[in-house]
């Protein structure tokens, strides 16, 4: 037994003894609290999340804690302290990058589990994940189960004509997210003022914003949009890139001043006179049309930028409710 724990022992990147070496030795817990670091953590982690989907394979999971730790020591610089979500982040890369598609599957919804658990003990919603790292190994879970997470496997969808299920699939999950984020608007109904989708070009922004509206007008909400596009700067204030392009990318292209000017008034009740863009001249018309805000109605916005602080600095954190969409 004394050999069989030392051979197998003898193929993992960190014998017990080495473990002192390693340049993470602290964690900074969820509460803020600071550990000391457990490379034999992660390896239950995965372990159990092996054994969730049939596996047994203990040895394994050791190797694959190491191959996790190493990264783990690689990423962060010495004397830095990760988070427990930046190493958990780490594992679902390892598993994945390896093949370990189930299990990796399994310790997705272990964190997302343990994540609804911990937002039932906090009755506030908050939706401001800068990357949304979860949402994304969720996604590639979901394609592995389905069959089409490669180039590949998708020309199989259309080769074997089951590609018009796979659709039904995606925007029955689709519509499903909506009618969550439609849901978590209504729980916060009585302080959110404004309502932020952001995301990048074609991301499906202002289609989600249309079928989000509906549902919220069928239960009584109204929305107004206030179309950003009509506060870009004239093209020639517009910041430049480093090939000395103009950067229409670049939320300076915006004129943020004005924009936090507009929000701060609306909110207070009153009438402002918004700007009109003329895309054709690249030139716009200040004070072109007057807009009003009720006292029930929501204000929406959609935009590139619409996480990027300064765009809405003017109006209270409570007041917001914001989402990625990609």
């Amino acid at each position: 037994m004394k050999e069989e724990e030392k051979n197998i022992q003898s193929e993992f990147l960190f014998p017990e003894e080495e473990i002192s070496k390693l340049k993470i030795d602290r964690v900074i817990k969820r509460d803020g609290r600071i550990v000391a670091f457990n490379r034999q953590k992660i390896a239950d982690s995965i372990f159990r999340a092996a054994v969730d989907v049939g596996g047994s394979n203990r040895q394994l999971a050791q190797a694959l804690a190491d191959r996790a730790t190493a990264i783990l020591n690689e990423v962060f610089p010495a004397g830095s302290i990760p988070s427990v979500e930046e190493i958990q982040d780490i594992i679902e890369k390892v598993l994945v990058e390896d093949g370990h598609y189930r299990t990796a599957k399994a310790y997705i919804l272990y964190r997302a589990e343990h994540a609804r658990m911990r937002e039932e003990k906090d009755s506030r919603i908050i939706i401001e994940d800068n990357v949304p790292y979860k949402t994304l190994w969720r996604v590639f879970a979901w394609n592995v189960d389905h069959g089409c997470d490669t180039i590949e496997k998708l020309n199989r969808h259309l080769a074997d004509g089951t590609y018009p299920a796979l659709v039904q699939e995606a925007e029955k999950v689709y519509h499903d997210e909506v009618e969550k984020v439609a849901e978590r608007i209504l729980a916060t109904k009585d302080r959110t003022r404004l309502v932020i989708v952001a995301g990048p070009s074609s991301s499906g922004k202002t289609t989600t914003t249309m079928k989000i509206g509906e549902r919220l007008k069928a239960r009584g909400m109204h929305f107004v949009l206030l179309n950003l596009d009509n506060y870009f700067r004239n093209l020639d204030e517009y910041p430049r890139d480093e090939y000395g392009d103009h950067d229409f990318e670049n939320p300076q292209a915006l004129d943020l001043e004005l924009i936090n000017e507009h929000l701060y008034q609306l909110l207070k009740g009153k009438t402002v006179k918004m700007p009109e863009y003329n895309f054709k001249t690249g030139k716009r018309r200040l004070e072109a049309r007057e807009f009003t805000l009720k006292s029930d109605e929501i204000l929406l916005i959609d935009s590139l930028h619409g996480l990027y602080p300064a765009m809405t600095a003017s109006v209270p954190h409570e007041m917001k409710f914001k989402f990625y969409i990609e």
